[in-house]
């Protein structure tokens, strides 16, 4: 007992001040973008009333969103790893929250479109940057868990979104819900100004200057998909789109695969959906804390992406009434979901400091929107032709089984192990 508690005690000392200081300034920033990015969808009715389009339009803006962002999530990954962690992750922010405010200023659905690519496209760039800067401010014992808590700012910001947006939509209109979005342009600057670099990334700033390198080192994405890093790098990027191509499915389609094939009205099918995610949330937790302190995170990691295959697969085909859908979705959702919560802090370990957020960027966030990009694509295309069953077998499930066995391949790392020991 008394060597369990030594062992706690300094753990816990670690955590406090500057990690913690350091989560809970990444997981303010990013659960208000997400709540920016959020607001979009709430608008939309009121989009489509005022500039008279139909919703093939917002999809098709949609889906340009994505592309562009699997453009911007790997250039935003570069400039971390040359100008710094949190310089790129204010400006981001900033800049992000800058384009959703003008949601409001939009006079065409042209206008529109080009401010919610962006908006978008720049927020995607920092989810690998703070998941880097999690990983490398954070005590060994307790990386993982912080790093995979991080992801519960999805989540929080859709929350805080649907609380901003119910509280003002009925009374002020679509546009009035994009004008706080200029408020997080000060947060950013003072996240900019509170948040401290990670010590990882500054000692490798220091070993430069001391042997005579330029300061800032030249650009590495050639460097992450060559020579040592190579198959690591494709593994987990293909498998990250792989899986999300599931996700992206869940996401986007769920509601509609409802009311199409179980009877349920628009708004039980979106009541049914939202408790899923309620019940889901607790997976994050879960697999965060079995990641880090009862497997390895990469055996967690497909741990969790086999069972969400298996809950899919049962709710798809099995699930008839209200509550063995709420159960078998919410499930599918605690695991599904939940695997990110291992998944992004694993491709950040896989690499050295120098490498870290390019490779968080294009191996990890870049699979990640390229599966949602492809989702609605491939699921709007295959179900006039073999049904909602089969589509979601195809693009839901099996990707999933793909996708754990790929992660396989990835070398078995113990969670607790310093982050320049696994190199």
């Amino acid at each position: 007992m008394t060597h369990s508690s030594t062992e706690v005690s300094p753990g816990w000392h670690e955590l406090r001040g500057r990690p913690l200081l350091t989560f809970g300034l990444c997981l303010f920033g990013m659960t208000l973008s997400t709540a920016d990015q959020a607001l979009f969808s709430y608008a939309i009715p009121g989009i489509l009333r005022e500039f008279e389009v139909g919703l093939e339009v917002v999809g098709f803006l949609l889906s340009a969103s994505f592309g562009v962002a699997a453009f911007t999530v790997v250039i935003a990954g570069m400039l971390t790893d040359r100008l710094g962690r949190v310089r790129v992750f204010a400006l981001l922010l900033a800049a992000s929250a800058t384009c959703v405010g003008l949601h409001a200023l939009a006079d065409d659905i042209s206008a529109l479109a080009i401010l919610r690519i962006l908006g978008f496209a720049l927020a995607a760039g920092m989810y690998p940057i703070t998941s880097t800067i999690v990983l490398e401010a954070s005590p060994d014992r307790y990386r993982g868990m912080l790093a995979g808590l991080l992801q519960l700012s999805y989540p929080l910001g859709f929350y805080l979104g649907s609380i901003l947006a119910s509280s003002l939509l009925d009374t002020y209109g679509w546009r009035s819900i994009f004008y706080p979005a200029f408020a997080v342009i000060a947060v950013a600057l003072w996240i900019g100004r509170s948040l401290p670099e990670p010590e990882a990334f500054a000692a490798l700033g220091r070993e430069r200057k001391e042997h005579g390198l330029v300061t800032v080192p030249k650009l590495r994405f050639s460097k992450l998909f060559s020579g040592k890093w190579r198959a690591r790098a494709l593994i987990c990027l293909v498998a990250s789109a792989v899986m999300n191509l599931s996700i992206g499915g869940f996401t986007f389609f769920i509601p509609t695969f409802l009311t199409e094939t179980k009877g349920l009205s628009d708004s039980k099918a979106a009541g049914l959906a939202g408790l899923t995610y309620l019940i889901g949330a607790l997976g994050y937790l879960l697999s965060s804390y079995v990641g880090q302190y009862v497997l390895t995170r990469r055996n967690t990691l497909i741990m969790w992406i086999w069972l969400g295959a298996l809950f899919y697969a049962l709710a798809i085909w099995y699930a008839e009434t209200v509550a063995g859908l709420t159960l078998l979705l919410g499930l599918t959702v605690m695991f599904l979901f939940g695997s990110e919560a291992v998944r992004m802090p694993m491709v950040g370990e896989l690499f050295p400091t120098e490498l870290r957020a390019t490779a968080s960027a294009a191996s990890g966030s870049l699979g990640v929107t390229l599966g949602l990009l492809i989702a609605p694509l491939l699921i709007g295309y295959l179900v006039p032709k073999v049904g909602w069953h089969l589509t979601l077998g195809f693009t839901g499930v099996l990707p999933l089984f793909f996708a754990g066995a790929l992660f396989l391949f990835i070398e078995n790392k113990k969670s607790d192990e310093k982050l320049e020991d696994y190199f």
